[in-house]
């Protein structure tokens, strides 16, 4: 994580000229002192010289006021969109960390701040801290981070690689504030699985085992943390994922809370459901929400891939008409096909990748299916079972027919017929996957459905 990068310390914070908006300041000082870091006030302006110049002045009154505490501050006033100036500014100053109020406006225009937050969530690729303003009755965001008995980073914790992705940022905040780290796991209670739309039996699962899982699984984590040992915490909670996250928080006087995305859940609009959302919404701790950089490098390599198809598909459809052989012709329409079919493929796999980039909703939301045989219909279980062993007499089959036909057209049916032997191995795997996934132990979809 850049946040570490001892030679680029740099955290942004995002002003449009209200209190509400300032109120990310105390935070951001707070982690700017502690790890050395330089603030850099930014203020998106219209591209108009008043504007320019009313920005301007705004952020010399509030470096001002930090330098009477001691503390430089960098000024910098972007044009455009304010989500995507921000972002581009972040780039621009390679910041390791943007600190951002959750209301009030942001930029030019009638815009919102929320959707502005949106925006720089969705396309961050540096951790953001969003400093919750909807209770101002709050402390002062900086007292948490500045009290040696709150100098407690929390990171929920579901399994998951990609949640595992905020223990980085989180552990270079730990160092920083000379802190400790508490990890984090909730076992869902009873109510809470039995209220989920696609509530399954293993509802009434026992929580003993799954909470000793729990313990197991994050002493594995803390094990392998670079951090003394006497930093770092683990505790296993039982109940819904957004109130015991926030209950812990409460609990450990944590000074913020700090998760990455899920797999399956996203990153750029905070509505009620998601878990991220429903923590932020309580409103009483700031939330660090880290981009999963793994996911990123999925979706960069899959981007790559689909336009090498796009290039092959061109190259394959211009060929195609330059060559009037019929059965050649045929050939290459199998070709094409295939490619078509690769080619819408991975745009879906791309743009499921690009929704999970954004906090969108809850992991319990999304529709699962049934966990258990006897929850299924007979007659589905039993059609799948069959299809699989059909595609697998058809693969034998098929090839015994490519080897009696090895002479036909030059060998030519033999290879249409090995290409449709491949094709029914190809379906028998992904009909076993489905088959797995339905019918997989409760308890491993019990933790993938937790999502922090």
């Amino acid at each position: 994580s850049k946040i570490q990068n001892p030679k680029s310390k740099i955290v942004l914070v995002p002003l449009d000229g209200s209190p509400l908006a300032e109120r990310a300041l105390p935070a951001a000082q707070a982690i700017a002192a502690a790890s050395g870091a330089q603030l850099v006030l930014v203020r998106v302006a219209l591209e108009t010289q008043a504007a320019v110049d009313e920005a301007e002045a705004y952020l010399d009154s509030v470096a001002g006021l930090l330098a009477e505490r001691g503390i430089a501050a960098e000024r910098v006033v972007p044009f455009g969109d304010a989500g995507g100036a921000i972002v581009a500014e972040a780039r621009l100053q390679r910041a390791n960390l943007v600190v951002m109020a959750t209301h009030g406006h942001a930029g030019p225009g009638r815009s919102s701040h929320g959707s502005v937050v949106e925006a720089v969530l969705a396309q961050s690729q540096v951790p953001v801290l969003l400093v919750p303003t909807n209770r101002p009755e709050l402390p002062d965001p900086e007292s948490n981070i500045q009290n040696p008995k709150s100098k407690i980073v929390l990171v929920p914790l579901d399994g998951s690689a990609f949640a595992e992705e905020a223990l980085p940022v989180a552990e270079a905040l730990v160092e920083a504030l000379r802190g400790k780290l508490v990890l984090l796991r909730v076992v869902p209670s009873l109510g809470a699985l039995a209220s989920r739309p696609h509530a399954r039996g293993d509802a009434c699962a026992p929580r003993d085992g799954l909470h000793a899982e729990a313990l197991d699984y994050l002493r594995h984590v803390a094990d392998r943390r670079s951090l003394p040992p006497e930093t770092v915490r683990v505790e296993a909670r039982v109940g819904e994922p957004a109130e015991a996250i926030a209950a812990a928080g409460r609990d450990h006087c944590a000074s913020l809370i700090a998760m990455s995305t899920h797999g399956r859940t996203g990153l750029g609009r905070l509505p009620v459901g998601s878990v991220a959302g429903a923590v932020l919404q309580q409103g009483e701790l700031p939330l660090l929400l880290v981009r999963p950089l793994a996911l990123q490098r999925m979706l960069d390599a899959l981007g790559a891939h689909i336009a090498a198809e796009t290039d092959s598909l061109a190259a394959y459809r211009q060929l195609a008409e330059t060559i009037p052989d019929p059965m050649v012709a045929l050939l290459l329409r199998l070709v094409i096909d295939d490619e078509e079919r690769h080619h819408r493929l991975l745009a879906r796999m791309a743009g499921s990748l690009c929704s999970d980039l954004r906090w969108a909703r809850a992991a319990e939301a999304l529709p699962t299916g049934p966990a258990r045989r006897g929850e299924m219909a007979a007659e589905a279980v039993a059609a799948l079972e069959a299809f699989i062993q059909e595609e697998q007499e058809g693969a034998r089959h098929l090839r015994h027919l490519a080897c009696q036909e090895a002479h036909f057209h030059d060998g030519l049916f033999a290879l249409l017929l090995e290409v449709m032997a491949m094709d029914s191995e190809k379906h028998e795997r992904v009909l076993h996957f489905v088959l797995e996934r339905l019918l997989e132990p409760p308890r491993r979809r019990d933790a993938e459905s937790q999502s922090s």
